[in-house]
């Protein structure tokens, strides 16, 4: 069967779906003859156009990537991701889905077998929603890279994905910018971060992690050796923290970037990552010490 043209996704849905609400834009990735993916964006007037056109065959055959903004019905997403065998990369972001959307979507998680990345930033998911996302975690063996940057998400939620990291062997980048997370929910994932063998970047970037918290992930990267990226700007963290952090650095021989600014430690800690730099040239270090 030929490969669709926007015109052609368009004519797929019936006209008797198509209801007046908010518009929502949905933007597809399919495969084309020369197996490339190709970019298209199809606005539609509301989510059952949306689930009606992905369900068509064969649209429901080509889609791999999916993009979805404004006000969506979360269950028909769901049911969709359930069903679906060629969709790898998810992006919900900035519906307001809450902690309910992202325990319905966490149930199509368990299941589908080929998403390999799913962003929903900025969703006011809060740690009921991480809880529940941590779950899917726990069985999912596909998703490489999860982004909940934004999401309200404290010390409660970050300790339920960080038991979910101990156990998934998949995951190899989590994003957790601009969240609630404080030194306990640090604390948490560091013991997450000392057996975990799969995670090469977690973005810690804009939470409220200080000297306490930095101190906890700094006894992690001692004995972690998959971690290659580190994100810890814009926290709390004063010359303490900083100076625990750089030890693990000379101890560490896996990771190569470091974010720290807008971090409170004084000029006097930055000549403790100048160290850092003697014993491991290749190693960079961004924020604070440039």
């Amino acid at each position: 069967m030929p490969y669709l043209t926007d015109k052609d996704s368009i004519n797929l849905i019936p006209a008797n779906k198509l209801i007046h609400s908010q518009a929502a834009m949905f933007t597809i990735k399919m495969m084309v003859p020369s197996d490339k993916l190709s970019e298209s964006k199809i606005r539609f007037p509301n989510i059952i156009a949306i689930t009606n056109a992905i369900f068509s065959w064969p649209l429901f055959g080509c889609i791999k990537q999916l993009t979805i903004s404004r006000a969506i019905n979360i269950d028909l997403l769901s049911e969709v991701m359930k069903v679906n065998r060629t969709i790898t990369t998810i992006r919900v972001w900035n519906t307001l889905i809450g902690g309910a959307g992202a325990a319905t979507l966490s149930e199509a998680m368990k299941i589908n077998r080929t998403i390999t990345t799913i962003n929903l930033g900025c969703n006011q998911i809060g740690d009921a929603g991480a809880v529940s996302l941590s779950e899917a975690l726990k069985v999912n063996r596909t998703i490489m890279t999860i982004n909940l940057e934004g999401n309200q998400i404290g010390d409660v939620g970050a300790a339920s994905l960080s038991e979910a990291m101990k156990v998934n062997q998949t995951l190899t980048s989590i994003h957790l910018w601009g969240n609630r997370i404080g030194d306990a929910g640090a604390a948490s994932l560091s013991e997450a971060l000392k057996v975990n063998r799969t995670i090469t970047t977690i973005n810690l970037n804009g939470n409220r992690i200080g000297d306490v918290g930095a101190t906890s992930l700094s006894e992690a990267l001692k004995v972690n050796r998959t971690i290659t990226t580190v994100h810890l700007g814009y926290n709390y963290i004063g010359d303490a923290g900083a100076a625990s952090l750089s030890e693990a650095l000379k101890v560490n021989r896996t990771i190569t970037t470091v974010h720290l600014g807008g971090n409170n430690f004084s000029f006097y800690e930055i000549g403790s990552f100048v160290d850092v730099l003697h014993v491991n040239p290749k190693i960079k270090i961004y924020g604070n010490t440039t």
